[in-house]
């Protein structure tokens, strides 16, 4: 494995990286996020190899992108195939990472580019039974929050403190 030398003249093995996720089209919020964390790391000196379905747009200089040929008549099957031959790919030419940009098995790492489902639920439980103002600024949880969400208050709390509701 070659090394490449970062800014502060450390030395960094260079590592070959998979980026997998279902579709790639320039407009998409989760496809944005990819694409300038697998360009900070073709920056650093790594290797990257995308796996998808679907390229839309123009591939970046020196990213090998694999359209993977699956094809089902439900998402569900086809994200399932798309999984299965990702990995025999893998295991035929090796990478020293995997990374997910959508929910899969056998990632290294998993971009989790959702929001937080506490955070949803405490804008709509706000929204649903609306408490005075200064109870949501001084980090009180929601009537509901104890029973719906136990055991996170304090996530609760500091969702609630940010929440830009109010």
């Amino acid at each position: 494995m070659e090394s490449a030398t970062v800014s502060n003249q450390v030395s960094v093995r260079k590592l070959k990286l998979a980026f997998c996720l279902y579709k790639y089209f320039p407009q998409g919020g989760l496809q944005l996020g990819f694409l300038h964390i697998a360009k900070d790391c073709q920056r650093r000196g790594h290797e990257i190899r995308v796996y998808t379905l679907e390229w839309v747009g123009d591939i970046p200089d020196g990213f090998e992108v694999v359209i993977v040929p699956v094809y089902a008549f439900t998402n569900h099957i086809r994200k399932e195939r798309f999984s299965a031959w990702v990995d025999e790919a893998l295991r035929h030419d090796p990478v020293d990472g995997v990374i997910g940009i959508n929910k899969m098995p056998g990632l290294d790492v998993y971009y989790a580019a959702d929001s937080c489902y506490e955070e949803k639920m405490c804008i709509v439980l706000w929204s649903v039974i609306p408490v005075s103002r200064s109870e949501r600024r001084c980090g009180t949880t929601h009537p509901f929050g104890d029973s719906f969400l136990s055991g996170r208050k304090n996530c609760i709390s500091r969702t609630i403190n940010s929440c830009p509701i109010g």
